[in-house]
């Protein structure tokens, strides 16, 4: 089998499906994975690609004015690749290389005439199916059940319509769109940071936990990520003074850790050396607050239940 993909999302998919050896060629947009920039490109823009974005714009623009592709595909190049399947798209006839292109490239193909592929996802369901549809083009689809397929996963998206969703989405790493407000993600675990409020709604309104502890095995203490001074101020979790350190709870208990999760802007009053672990004893904190109250009554019934036992 040999394949050129002419499209960078079709070249991905090709290599996700293991099939990375057969592309013997590539579109010049095609960068990713590094390795496949070694193979020949049979494209080019029929504009320069360099300048400021506007003069970009007005170039393309001038081409689809009078009605002319805005990319070449070199025939004689394609033709001595001698391809069996040429990936491409119809989505879009000015971001990528279109079918149309490949169609006016292939048209005095009499020997060896290569099947044309184009994708066109018009929705999430579409792009599984433009998958399952090079998939079973380049032979690696036997229509076993594919494990944990993004059909009986979950696909969430989500908006970031507050600066703490969206430090959210830099703490966990996430791929955003380019303004950093909205992100999808596939996922079979729970991003508290994000869906605690759904939660903690769920337990208020339906008396339905997402999960109930039998036991209190571990505990995340607050840990100083610098020498901290008397008069700081915590800013929790991902902020400049404290990291999460995982430590057993029969430890933090005993040795009166604070939990990370409470140790935003909590003032110091006593100094702690980094990589320390932060204490009840080293901070002024609000014991009115619902949330250190709760936090109180836990150490109260594991340490009486660790007494017990």
């Amino acid at each position: 089998m040999r394949v050129v993909s002419l499209i960078a999302s079709g070249t991905e998919i090709v290599h996700a499906l293991g099939a990375g050896h057969s592309l013997v060629g590539r579109s010049h947009e095609c960068d990713y994975p590094p390795h496949v920039q070694r193979l020949p490109a049979v494209t080019e823009p029929k504009f320069r690609p360099d300048g400021k974005s506007y003069e970009i714009h007005d170039r393309v623009k001038a081409i689809v004015q009078e009605g002319l592709s805005v990319y070449r595909v070199d025939a004689e190049r394609l033709g001595a690749l001698r391809p069996d399947v040429v990936i491409t798209q119809m989505q879009c006839e000015v971001c990528a290389v279109s079918e149309r292109d490949v169609e006016t490239a292939l048209r005095d193909f009499t020997h060896h005439r290569p099947r044309v592929l184009s994708l066109r996802p018009d929705s999430l369901a579409d792009v599984w199916n433009d998958i399952m549809s090079v998939a079973i083009a380049l032979g690696v689809f036997d229509g076993a059940q594919i494990p944990n397929d993004i059909r009986k996963g979950v696909w969430v998206c989500f908006e970031g319509d507050s600066e703490y969703i969206r430090n959210c989405f830099q703490e966990y790493n996430v791929v955003t769109d380019p303004s950093g407000r909205y992100m999808s993600s596939y996922k079979k675990w729970h991003l508290i940071g994000l869906e605690l409020g759904i939660s903690v709604a769920a337990i208020a309104l339906r008396s339905e936990p997402t999960g109930v502890a039998t036991c209190f095995n571990a505990d995340v203490a607050a840990t100083a990520k610098k020498n901290l001074q008397v008069g700081d101020t915590l800013d929790g979790e991902g902020g400049y003074t404290v990291f999460g350190k995982l430590t057993p709870a029969s430890t933090s208990l005993a040795k009166g850790y604070l939990p990370l999760g409470l140790a935003h802007d909590v003032r110091l009053i006593r100094p702690v050396a980094k990589d320390s672990c932060i204490t009840w004893a080293d901070v002024a904190i609000d014991e009115t607050l619902p949330a250190v109250r709760v936090r109180k009554e836990q150490e109260a019934l594991y340490s009486a239940v660790a007494k017990r036992a």
